[in-house]
């Protein structure tokens, strides 16, 4: 048996001792003994796949046979599965964009290398391209590949971002901003009329009789309702105000734009005529808190809120009171 078949089964046989202890210290010897199992095939393998012998054997004392070779690949494997679920190789395993990432890389980390070198060496080898341009031919397009890779990496992290951004920010049953990205924008928007002594508008919905429906017809219908209204909040304010969802059945509208009362018009008329024409088993109704003012009137954006909601209340409580 060679000497590069014994080490390895060596390594192998320590990191199967430990590979059923829990202790971290252990768990990171055995990352550390897989590694270099990993990089032991891979010599061996340069070996086979560059015709260097002095890396698997050049006797029949020292060799590396091939059906060992591939043996010592399988162990390799069989090792690395049993230690993914801990240590550095759960990584893996992850949904994260770390996890994406080693899983996109590993593959054109380990092959691209090898392709890159054997084309050259094949192109070069029957036109007689110095040893030197080869080294420099390698290196170049080694750069470039892991360039690409980092370049192409890169893109598709920041659209995993811009997606988890859009999750984190969007209602999942409307597609408003949620409460988190009110929060956010709305603090833009207040101090934009802090720094320049400019009004804002805050408008504050909250639907009527939202619960009796969902106790007598069902969320389901009720969730329809709640999705209806919203269509109606987008297709009747402008895409430049910030329009949210930030509880069961409450919505705010934040503008910079003193023309609110016509947006105001025209979702009245929108809801009215929706009211007329559908055959749901509700009819959309809502409560509605108005507030003008500049941010230096508040103590913040929540006490702007505060007041909005206390005048929808009132609102509420006044249609109560007449019917």
């Amino acid at each position: 048996m060679s000497v590069h078949a014994v080490i390895f089964f060596y390594l192998l046989g320590i990191s199967f001792i430990i590979a059923n202890k829990d202790q971290n210290h252990r768990n990171n010897l055995r990352d550390i003994l897989t590694l270099l199992l990993i990089g032991m095939v891979l010599v061996i393998f340069s070996g086979y796949f560059f015709s260097a012998t002095s890396l698997y054997g050049h006797s029949t004392e020292i060799l590396v046979s091939f059906q060992t070779f591939i043996c010592m690949c399988l162990l390799t494997f069989a090792n690395f599965v049993r230690g993914i679920y801990g240590g550095i190789f759960s990584l893996f395993l992850g949904f994260g964009i770390g996890s994406y990432t080693a899983r996109v890389a590993l593959p054109w980390a380990i092959v691209g290398p090898f392709a890159i070198i054997s084309a050259i060496n094949y192109f070069s080898t029957p036109s007689g391209i110095s040893q030197e341009i080869q080294i420099a031919l390698s290196a170049t397009l080694l750069s470039l590949m892991f360039f690409f890779i980092i370049l192409w990496l890169s893109n598709k992290i920041s659209h995993l971002e811009d997606n988890l951004q859009k999750l984190a920010l969007t209602d999942e049953m409307t597609g408003l901003y949620n409460h988190r990205a009110f929060s956010i924008l709305g603090k833009h928007v207040f101090l934009d009329s802090l720094r320049n002594d400019t009004n804002m508008i805050l408008l504050y919905f909250d639907l009527d009789g939202l619960k009796k429906i969902n106790d007598t017809l069902g969320h389901q219908i009720g969730s329809e309702m709640i999705i209806e209204f919203a269509n109606l909040l987008k297709a009747n304010f402008r895409r430049n105000e910030t329009i949210a969802r930030i509880g069961g059945d409450e919505f705010v509208v934040l503008s910079k734009k003193n023309e609110i009362d016509a947006a105001l018009i025209r979702l009245a008329d929108a809801i009215k005529a929706a009211n007329c024409k559908s055959n749901k088993p509700y009819k959309i109704s809502y409560s509605q808190g108005k507030i003008i003012g500049k941010a230096k009137d508040f103590a913040s954006l929540d006490d702007l809120l505060t007041q909005a909601d206390a005048l929808m209340y009132e609102n509420k409580k006044q249609k109560k009171l007449k019917s």
